[in-house]
């Protein structure tokens, strides 16, 4: 059973004055737009026909001349020297702003968020990505504008399919402060509360609270975190301890604290690790 015992913290609205953002989309954008200008031609070409554009590749072979099987490997190879020129993080935070349009990008368009797809479900774990390269603060920055920017209590409150209650679900537990991203573990991936407090109760009898007082609608990032009373620096909670109860205690503020959650010890189980070994 689920008790909240204040309000929901309301609704984000953009700020030009969200200084963090402004200045990391800007090197985003100059790192993303120099990494395009560098492709070869043709992969250049291909990659910007179809991102920038919205053209399919049918369309794309038909305008370059060339076969459809020529366009399909311009775009691999497109993506592939991106990926290498980017690194991981800043090809996942590119997600926001750029992405090919499909039925569910058509939906999302009103939200600005590029080819974040929301209500296509298997995307519905990638904030969580954060996590496992030593940024927590970037979800904890992005899962508050999913929240309070594409759920409302209103006839178009979705943005997208619920199928079978997993928008619903990824919502409730997102707005606790963590998530299953991974099921074959017994690991809850960290986000950061929509609420200042809200109690769990198991059926074992036991009681979970999670305390977060100075939580608002500036004060998203977490500072720190305890787990009844200790300090806790890692990216994940285990179900186990989640199921004794207690209290978890975060500390919210409205600068990102980016020496949390940043060494590898922190971060969550990843079945990459194992095979690297």
């Amino acid at each position: 059973m689920l008790e909240i015992h204040k309000k929901r913290v309301g609704f984000y609205q953009p700020d030009s004055n969200d200084v963090v953002k402004r200045i990391e989309d800007a090197e985003l954008r100059r790192k993303l737009s120099d990494a395009i200008n560098e492709l070869p031609d043709k992969c250049r070409m291909v990659f910007k026909l179809s991102y920038l554009h919205d053209m399919k590749n049918k369309e794309i072979a038909d305008t370059m001349g060339v076969s459809l099987r020529t366009v399909e490997t311009h775009m691999y190879k497109a993506l592939k020297l991106l990926r290498d020129k980017l690194g991981y993080l800043d090809l996942l935070s590119a997600l926001f702003f750029i992405g090919k349009v499909s039925h569910e990008i058509r939906e999302m368009t009103v939200m600005n968020m590029g080819n974040y797809a929301h209500g296509n479900h298997p995307i519905q774990h990638m904030i969580y990505l954060y996590n496992y390269t030593g940024e927590p603060w970037k979800a904890q920055y992005w899962l508050r504008q999913v929240m309070n920017r594409m759920y409302t209590a209103s006839p178009d409150g979705y943005c997208g399919d619920e199928d079978n209650g997993q928008t619903s679900a990824w919502y409730v537990f997102s707005a606790l402060g963590f998530y299953p991203v991974y099921s074959g573990t017994d690991e809850y991936v960290l986000g950061a509360p929509l609420f200042r407090k809200a109690t769990l109760r198991f059926e074992n009898g036991r009681s979970l609270t999670i305390d977060a007082p100075d939580n608002s609608q500036e004060n998203m990032y977490i500072e720190s975190l305890t787990v009844n009373g200790v300090d806790y620096s890692r990216n994940y909670l285990k179900h186990g301890d989640l199921l004794n109860g207690g209290t978890l205690r975060f500390d919210m503020g409205s600068r990102p604290n980016m020496k949390r959650g940043t060494q590898p010890e922190d971060y969550p189980y990843s079945f990459s690790n194992e095979l690297k070994k």
